[in-house]
């Protein structure tokens, strides 16, 4: 009898048990699947309106800034290197856009949809006086959707947003501290090659010279006004003046003003060191450009720079006046500073 008793005793704490967890799976179905479609920053965004974007990580508010500079977006973060202008574009339409479906309210869940202390992202956008235009709480990417889970600071109303606002800040798997790089403008120098009048190449003790011959066009035979024709810039052959003057391979030297007048980094760093921390101040090598109006322009190799944790290994850079300190590719070098040799036509 006694055994019975016990059999039903443990029957009945058992199917309790049972109801327990079905009540608590469909409390949380209640609570992660109601349907209802929204915008999320009701008022819009207006990206005029805006002057500082801070995008926060766990407890760092602050882990990257962008803010508008009278000459244009800058990377605060980054000590203030140019932004670049599309990138910040992009994120503000996003944001100005975004919905999404509702999937809980209850605070019990949200570490399951990554609103972590330690991990979630938080993006908040200033206006020109400082006050808060908007501030939005980014957790995980969904599995099955483009967007990310999404949330207001202060409010435990979870939806999917139909876009994925961590891709837009160079995030691609999920919530992680962003990083400076995804929004720096990296083009560190861009001319158009018919600017170029000439080309000096300092490597070392080498000095090597590079002058622009353009053809001289002949009149048309019936052209009695003696007006010069206006020369093509287009139309050139490549002189080597120093060492020693002679013809050089338009080809080859051509792609050395391809190199130099377009150059993009693969990162930036701190300039307040000082050029002589870089190996900027002497450096061993370095482009002088000759322009078509007079002027000229210094690109400056200096030292390595070793690869460590998220920063690429690379050649410092530095350009003309920009206090900008550049990172380039070995690449970069072995592209421009080519032997004396090199530079001659194959017959010489």
């Amino acid at each position: 009898m006694l055994k019975s008793r016990t059999i039903i005793i443990l029957a009945a704490v058992l199917i309790g048990l049972v109801l327990i967890s079905i009540l608590q799976k469909a409390s949380h179905r209640r609570a992660t699947s109601r349907p209802n479609a929204e915008a999320l920053l009701a008022e819009g965004i207006d990206p005029e309106a805006i002057s500082r974007i801070s995008v926060g990580y766990g407890q760092d508010a602050h882990a990257l800034v962008l803010e508008r500079s009278a000459e244009g977006w800058v990377v605060a973060s980054a000590w203030n290197a140019r932004a670049n202008p599309q990138r910040i574009e992009t994120l503000l339409s996003a944001l100005g856009e975004l919905s999404g479906e509702f999937r809980s309210d209850s605070a019990e869940v949200l570490a399951d949809y990554g609103f972590m202390d330690s991990t979630r992202v938080t993006i908040t956008g200033q206006g020109p006086g400082g006050d808060e235009v908007f501030s939005i709480e980014i957790g995980d990417k969904a599995q099955t959707s483009v967007g990310n889970f999404v949330k207001l600071p202060g409010n435990d109303a979870v939806y999917l947003s139909n876009k994925s606002v961590l891709s837009n800040l160079g995030l691609y798997g999920g919530p992680d501290r962003p990083q400076n790089k995804h929004f720096l403008d990296l083009l560190a120098y861009k001319i158009d090659r018919q600017e170029v009048e000439a080309v000096t190449l300092r490597d070392g003790d080498l000095v090597t010279a590079l002058h622009k011959e353009f053809t001289v066009p002949e009149p048309a035979p019936d052209d009695t006004s003696g007006v010069i024709p206006a020369i093509d810039r287009n139309v050139y052959e490549w002189q080597i003046t120093a060492p020693q003057r002679k013809a050089a391979a338009k080809s080859k030297v051509d792609a050395i003003q391809s190199t130099v007048t377009s150059l993009r980094a693969s990162d930036v760093a701190d300039p307040g060191p000082g050029l002589a921390a870089y190996g900027l101040e002497q450096p061993t090598n370095s482009v002088e450009l000759s322009l078509q109006d007079g002027s000229t322009a210094t690109l400056s190799f200096g030292a390595t720079r070793e690869a460590s944790d998220e920063r690429p290994a690379g050649i410092y850079l530095s350009i003309s006046d920009d206090p900008t300190v550049w990172i380039v590719g070995e690449y970069v070098l072995n592209n421009i500073f080519k032997p004396y040799e090199d530079l001659l036509p194959k017959d010489d």
